[in-house]
């Protein structure tokens, strides 16, 4: 009997945290979920739809990032009474969420397990590496195990047990979108050129990142071989929900490619390394990509 905090930040991160109840066997009597909530996009929403989608009894705390003195002075008495407790394991969402990084400091637990945020899993690996630090983590992404270092590898076999997959329809092509103004080495112009080649062999549905820019959006719309769909849940619960396995998804980089791959047996998966990166994170992050069966194309392959 294990008594568990898991505080997450993000749609995906509560993902990770519903499948580390199942992974590490812990009774609903004994955990206390989080989420927190910033006012910030769709986050909030797709959440609590999450939450609610799957069953998951939760508390919640509205901490925003631009008012985060004033609304830790308004929730005192919500996180007095998690940080009062000792807890056998504690998993957090974001290493490097800096109200996370301190709660880190003042939980009285045994063991911390932080789960994936994205393509930052990568980027945690590196820093360890650097600083030869180390921090454990509960990942659905192959990533190199570092020295002294837990890792914790699932690939989602809950939802799947929840889901009757092999009764879904197989069908449609999807781009998984991604905010092209705050990504790495790639300007609005290739991110789309890379679309319009791949809407130019066959169209296909494009879904927004939840924090996008509305004006880029509006120029997709304009384009009849892209229908853009606006979903209120995440991208896996989509799909789950809809009894729809996916015939073929692209994205750039997005994570997305490796939680659908996880859950969808014969979908066709492809990234584009739009340019070569001497980055160290973006390069594990194609090395696991190609590792994870998901086709890597480059600028001159879509040329052809």
């Amino acid at each position: 009997m294990q008594k568990a905090l898991l505080f997450v930040e993000s749609p995906l991160q509560l993902l990770c945290a519903y499948q580390a109840v199942d992974t590490f066997q812990l009774r609903k009597t004994d955990i206390n979920i989080v989420i927190r909530l910033t006012k910030r996009g769709k986050n909030d929403s797709h959440m609590l739809k999450l939450a609610d989608d799957l069953g998951i009894d939760f508390q919640v705390i509205t901490l925003r990032p631009d008012r985060l003195k004033v609304d830790i002075l308004r929730a005192s008495f919500k996180l007095f009474s998690i940080l009062i407790k000792r807890y056998d394991i504690v998993f957090l969402g974001s290493y490097f969420s800096r109200f996370l990084s301190t709660l880190r400091k003042i939980l009285r637990t045994d063991a911390v397990y932080y789960l994936d945020d994205g393509a930052a899993t990568f980027r945690v690996q590196e820093k360890l590496s650097e600083t030869l630090q180390t921090a454990n983590l509960f990942t659905f992404l192959p990533i190199r195990t570092l020295e002294n270092q837990t890792v914790i590898f699932h690939r989602f076999e809950a939802l799947k047990e929840r889901f009757s997959l092999g009764d879904f329809e197989k069908k449609g092509k999807y781009f998984v979108g991604q905010p092209v103004q705050i990504m790495q080495g790639i300007s609005e112009a290739q991110y789309m050129k890379y679309l319009i080649k791949i809407s130019e062999r066959e169209p296909i549905f494009y879904i927004p990142h939840r924090v996008e820019e509305k004006t880029f959006l509006e120029k997709l719309e304009n384009n009849p071989n892209i229908q853009v769909l606006y979903l209120e849940t995440n991208i896996e619960l989509y799909f789950l929900n809809s009894g729809i396995v996916p015939e073929t998804v692209y994205s750039v980089y997005s994570t997305a490619l490796f939680t659908m791959s996880n859950l969808f047996d014969g979908t066709r998966f492809f990234a584009c390394e739009l340019l070569k990166s001497t980055d160290v994170t973006m390069r594990e992050l194609y090395r696991a990509m190609r590792l994870q069966g998901i086709t890597v194309l480059t600028v001159e392959a879509l040329d052809k």
